[in-house]
């Protein structure tokens, strides 16, 4: 998902919004806001508080089984209504709710593990920079699982590359100086 996330916001014309700066703003204003009140709010901002909750909890109960689904999209058309906002946080946020996701259907125990997995493979398919996906093992001082992120990590760049040839910082990079 990963991948398909970096071709998005680099192709944004495969989302058919308006060219008007205004329209393109308000219908993805509207679809962000939407999928805001179907979450509880949990869609709101980077998805940092959310995610760092669940982390820290003792139980996956809670979860909201579509949120890394819900993420996806109001990432998306948070970066195409031109608005400013980042990609690194709410990639790492998505990640997370995918690998909770997939813990909670499956009802793996170690849900925590799945999460952090899912954050170094979204992040990796998405960026396409493995070594920078694997810098969750500092972040949540998991040490243990540095094979699991290394493979986690140049699986999804490689399946990323699949969806998005071309890593996507530096394509956006070449974007903007040409101009």
């Amino acid at each position: 998902m990963g991948g398909a996330f970096a071709r998005i916001l680099a192709f944004p014309s495969m989302v058919n919004l308006p060219d008007q700066a205004w329209k393109k703003a308000l219908y993805c204003g509207i679809l962000c806001a939407a999928i805001g009140l179907l979450s509880g709010g949990a869609t709101a901002g980077s998805g940092y508080e959310i995610t760092r909750k669940f982390l820290e909890s003792p139980s996956i109960d809670q979860w909201p089984v579509f949120f890394g689904i819900e993420k996806f999209f109001t990432t998306v058309l948070s970066y195409l209504s031109g608005m400013a906002g980042g990609i690194f946080s709410p990639s790492l946020s998505i990640g997370a709710g995918l690998g909770f996701t997939v813990a909670k259907l499956f009802h793996f125990s170690n849900f925590k593990v799945c999460a952090l997995l899912g954050m170094v493979a979204f992040f990796s398919g998405a960026i396409q920079a493995p070594l920078t996906g694997v810098i969750i093992m500092e972040m949540t001082d998991e040490h243990i699982l540095i094979i699991p992120f290394l493979l986690a990590a140049y699986l999804a760049r490689r399946i990323g590359k699949v969806f998005m040839p071309v890593p996507l910082y530096r394509f956006l990079a070449n974007k903007n100086r040409k101009g």
